[in-house]
């Protein structure tokens, strides 16, 4: 059986839909074609930005019935699931959402001493941070991609900022915080 060139197979594989990653998967075993960066940019321009993946789902506090109910789960909307990390459970979080941008998640854990959380759900890695001191309330934060010249279609990876606007609540200040990890140092 004759083989086909190589540009009429990326062509074929450029349209296995973005929602079917296990059919990438699976068709990268037969070639190394998947693993080259101009077909991932083929392919992310023929897709567009990538499917959302699920979202987070924030009981209030009126609607939760039980001390068990947690407070976020994270309901998937796509046939593949993304990579939730134990911590975000739906039994056991104390975590919120604060922000989704970028291919990221920040998230802030409610249960102690703020800490931050960044979480990039396609690779299932985390960012632990310190929140800012005890007596600081996070009232709004994003995260941001920190890579020049980005098109924040993968930026799995890549530094990231995080920016934060806090309050204090004995003496009624407002501060902005900011944090730029860098790959080099492993932060």
């Amino acid at each position: 059986m004759p083989h086909l060139p190589d540009d009429l197979v990326e062509e074929v594989f450029l349209r296995f839909p973005p929602d079917e990653p296990a059919t990438l998967l699976r068709a990268s075993l037969a070639t190394d074609l998947f693993t080259s960066p101009a077909f991932r940019q083929s392919y992310r321009e023929f897709h567009g930005a990538p499917p959302m993946m699920g979202f987070f789902f924030e009981r209030p506090s009126c609607l939760r019935g039980e001390e068990e109910d947690p407070p976020l789960c994270f309901i998937s909307t796509a046939k593949f699931s993304a990579c939730v990390p134990l911590f975000l459970s739906c039994r056991t979080s104390s975590f919120g959402a604060l922000d989704c941008r970028h291919g990221r998640v920040l998230l802030m854990d409610h249960s102690g001493p703020e800490k931050l959380v960044v979480w990039d759900p396609m690779t299932g890695s985390t960012r632990e941070l310190m929140g800012p001191n005890k007596n600081f309330d996070i009232s709004q934060a994003a995260v941001l991609c920190a890579m020049n010249g980005c098109d924040h279609r993968a930026c799995h990876g890549d530094p990231f900022k995080i920016v934060c606007f806090t309050m204090d609540r004995e003496e009624g200040e407002c501060f902005s915080l900011a944090y730029v990890s860098s790959p080099e140092m492993g932060n």
